[in-house]
């Protein structure tokens, strides 16, 4: 990853870092036909704790999604957990920026994701 720092009102330090993410999200409706949808995007910046995520749909806050966190080396990819904190449109962009809380979820590449995120 790269190790270009941002500053930042966060309590980490925010790396810019352009990575492939999919992020799943399980429909409302929990009936059994309906499949998870998966959403792709971009990083902003990362950090240990949090992503920025460039999509092209809005996200409502507070929801937990699984992520699925694309690499150019190994391990390949990372699935982590995160929740959105904060959702807003980007004109100059036309999307839409979304805040991601990354939670040390049992099952989770969570530490991998430290290891990586600190070097």
């Amino acid at each position: 990853m790269p190790n270009k720092k941002l500053s930042n009102h966060r309590n980490d330090q925010r790396i810019y870092s352009r990575e492939s993410v999919s992020i799943q999200i399980l429909q409302p409706n929990t009936n059994d036909m309906d499949s998870p949808r998966v959403i792709m995007c971009k990083t902003v910046d990362i950090s240990i704790h949090g992503l920025k995520l460039q999509l092209n749909e809005p996200v409502e806050s507070e929801r937990i999604f699984d992520l699925c966190i694309e690499l150019d080396f190994t391990p390949p990819y990372l699935l982590l957990v995160g929740e959105t904190r904060w959702c807003r449109y980007n004109e100059d962009d036309n999307c839409y920026d979304v805040g991601i809380f990354i939670h040390d979820s049992e099952g989770s590449d969570y530490q991998e994701w430290i290891k990586l995120v600190s070097e």
